[in-house]
């Protein structure tokens, strides 16, 4: 059964192993990258034409876009069977990837799995990237949203949404649910109001 994989945005540290690949000076990695069974990280100024990675039998995730990465990748192509596809850590900046694919068919038992995770960065942008799992029973319960035109916005899903959360109003308003493209969406137990 073929597996699509989620888009998450985060709020986290991430730790770059020493083991890496990628421009690390000021010279920018050009050409293209193909590899299997292992995480190709980009730690410097890139300009290149394409990415591919397949993890089939490692337990990694595909693709890392480090502290230091930017530049431009035309062509992104990720194959998982293990972790995650993409992660964004804090750093990458003015980086564009002009297209692609992430597809996820499996992944470690007890392990969740993203399609791109952005744990930080700045101007990261993802251009036409064909990643397509329909986010399922996505709940933020006992959270606080704020920020943003709306702090909460359910788009594109089935089951998601917030539960027994507090949300300050953004600058358009507080939840925004897209009719025909939410499912059934979770909007239960708001409360509206700032944290001091």
């Amino acid at each position: 059964m073929r597996r699509l994989c989620a888009v998450v945005l985060l709020v986290v540290a991430a730790a770059v192993p020493a083991a890496i690949a990628g421009s690390t000076d000021s010279t920018p990695l050009t050409g293209a990258v193909s590899q299997t069974d292992k995480t190709w990280f980009c730690l410097g100024p890139v300009n290149l034409s394409s990415v591919t990675v397949v993890i089939k039998s490692v337990q990694s995730d595909a693709v890392h876009l480090a502290a230091g990465c930017t530049g431009t990748i035309g062509k992104l192509t990720v194959v998982q069977y293990q972790r995650d596809g993409v992660k964004v850590a804090p750093g990458a900046h003015d980086l564009t990837v002009g297209g692609g694919s992430i597809r996820c068919y499996a992944h470690d038992p007890g392990q969740h799995q993203d399609g791109i995770q952005a744990m930080g960065g700045q101007r990261v942008t993802f251009v036409g990237m064909d990643d397509r799992e329909l986010p399922t029973d996505i709940v933020c319960r006992g959270c606080y949203l704020a920020g943003g035109g709306f702090p909460v916005r359910i788009a594109i899903s089935l089951r998601s949404g917030i539960q027994s959360s507090q949300v300050c109003p953004g600058k358009f308003g507080t939840v925004r649910i897209s009719p025909g493209d939410a499912q059934s969406p979770v909007d239960v137990g708001t409360k509206v109001g700032c944290k001091p």
